[in-house]
């Protein structure tokens, strides 16, 4: 199964400041929900949707 990521990054830049508005199994609701955001922001932010095989992600998710 595929987990599809939307993260929001201001002006388009990845060194910036960013966050993710939306998780979810529906590549349609990933992109969407990029898009609604975009507009909300009039432009401030662009998407970026990047999807993971669940269960392929072995590194931890916290600490060292």
């Amino acid at each position: 199964m595929k987990i599809y990521v939307t993260t929001m990054y201001r002006y388009g830049n990845r060194e910036s400041r960013s966050y993710v508005v939306h998780a979810g199994t529906d590549k349609h609701d990933a992109w969407q929900a990029g898009v609604d955001e975009k507009n909300f922001s009039y432009g401030e932010y662009d998407f970026e949707v990047v999807s993971f095989d669940f269960g392929e992600i072995e590194y931890p998710l916290g600490g060292k």
